[in-house]
C-alpha cells in the first residue's frame, strides 16, 4: 500500500511524464493490433482465395468472342459429370453442366444437373447481397421470374446464379469452364485441338502456391515492422526511464535515507510501468477485439506489457544503486 501510494504522488507530481508514458503505450498497441488486425484479413482473404483454387481443379478460359463450335468441342472431350461452364454477367453467373459442392453452402439446394440441363427457371441467390431472400420464393431478374432453390455463399464472386438454359433462346455463351481435373490432365485433352491458342489454362496448384507465398511475404513484413516498433519502443522508454532517474534522485536518496532498500525504489519503478502502461494498452487493443481472437488479444497485452516492463528493468535497476549521499550532494 505505500508504494501504491507513492506512486500516485509521483503520478500527480509529474503528470507530462504520466501522460507521456500513458500516450507511447497507447500508441504502440494500437499499432500491434492494427498489425495483427491486417494479419488476421489477410489470413482470411488466403483462406478464401485458397478455398477458391482447389488444388484437384482447374479453369479453363475461353477467348471472346467465344466460338460455339469450339465450346462444343471442349464439352465433348471433357469427362462427363465433372465440369461447370459459366458466363459473369455484371452480379450474375449464367451455368451449365455440374455445380461442384463448393459451388454452394446454406440453406435450401444447389443446382441440381438435370434442372440445369432443361433450363429450368430456377436460381441460387448470395446471402450476402439479398440478406432477405429465401428458398421457395420467387427472383425476379431481367423481366423473368426465377424460383429461388437455395440461398447462402455461392462458390462464384456474383449476386445470383441461373441456368443458361432458361434464358429465352439462350442468348448468353459461357467462357468459363471449372474442371474436377486437375491442369495437367485437361492439358492432355485439349492440347491438339486446332484453336488451342484461343484457350487459356489456369492451373489451381500454381494460384495456390502463389496465394500461400504472398500471405508468407505479409507475415514477413509485418514481423519486420514490429521489430522496428519494438526496438524503437525501447530506445524511447531507455531514454524516458534514464530521464526520470535523473530528475528524481532525490526523491530515491530520501526514501534510501528513510530506510527503503534498493529492492523497494526497484519494484516501486516496475511497478509505475505495469500500472502506468497496462490500462492504456488495453483501450489500444480494445479497440480491435470485435475484430480478433480474444485469446490473441490476451497474448497481445501480456507481451506488450511484459515488453514495457522489460524495458524499463535496467533503468529500474540503475535507480536502485543510486547511492544516497551521492545523490543528495548534487542537491
Amino acid at each position: 500500500m505505500i508504494i501504491l501510494r507513492d506512486i500516485l504522488i509521483g503520478w500527480r507530481a509529474r503528470p507530462l511524464q504520466t501522460l507521456a508514458l500513458a500516450g507511447l503505450s497507447l500508441a504502440v498497441s494500437a499499432l500491434i493490433g492494427l498489425g495483427l488486425h491486417i494479419l488476421d484479413r489477410t489470413a482470411r482473404e488466403t483462406d478464401q482465395l485458397l478455398s477458391a483454387w482447389p488444388a484437384d481443379q482447374s479453369t479453363l478460359l475461353l477467348t471472346p468472342p467465344v466460338d460455339p463450335q469450339l465450346y462444343l468441342t471442349l464439352l465433348r472431350r471433357l469427362p462427363e459429370g465433372e465440369w461447370m461452364a459459366y458466363k459473369m454477367d455484371s452480379d450474375t453467373a449464367w451455368v451449365e453442366g455440374k455445380l461442384p459442392e463448393r459451388a454452394f453452402q446454406g440453406s435450401g439446394s444447389t443446382l441440381p444437373p438435370d434442372l440445369i440441363q432443361r433450363g429450368e427457371p430456377v436460381a441460387l441467390v448470395s446471402s450476402t447481397s439479398n440478406p432477405e431472400a429465401r428458398p421457395g420464393e420467387i427472383l425476379q431478374h431481367r423481366g423473368q421470374a426465377f424460383r429461388i432453390l437455395g440461398v447462402g455463399t455461392l462458390g462464384l464472386s456474383v449476386s445470383r446464379m441461373i441456368p443458361v438454359r432458361s434464358q429465352p433462346g439462350g442468348r448468353v455463351q459461357p467462357d468459363h469452364l471449372l474442371i474436377q481435373q486437375p491442369a495437367t490432365e485437361v492439358e492432355k485433352r485439349i492440347q491438339d485441338l486446332e484453336q488451342a491458342d484461343r484457350l487459356t489454362l489456369l492451373d489451381h496448384s500454381a494460384k495456390r502456391v502463389e496465394a500461400a507465398a504472398g500471405f508468407q511475404r505479409v507475415k514477413r513484413s509485418l514481423a519486420a515492422l514490429t521489430a522496428v516498433v519494438g526496438l524503437l519502443v525501447a530506445v524511447l522508454l531507455q531514454s524516458f526511464y534514464q530521464s526520470e532517474i535523473r530528475e528524481r534522485k532525490s526523491e530515491f536518496a530520501l526514501r534510501r535515507s528513510l530506510g527503503a532498500r534498493p529492492a523497494d525504489i526497484r519494484n516501486q519503478i516496475l511497478l509505475e510501468a505495469l500500472l502506468g502502461s497496462t490500462c492504456p494498452v488495453l483501450l489500444g487493443l480494445g479497440v480491435f477485439l470485435l475484430y480478433l481472437n480474444p485469446l490473441l488479444v490476451l497474448l497481445t497485452l501480456c507481451l506488450t506489457v511484459g515488453w514495457i516492463l522489460l524495458c524499463a528493468t535496467l533503468p529500474a535497476l540503475q535507480a536502485a544503486r543510486i547511492p544516497p549521499g551521492e545523490a543528495l550532494k548534487g542537491e
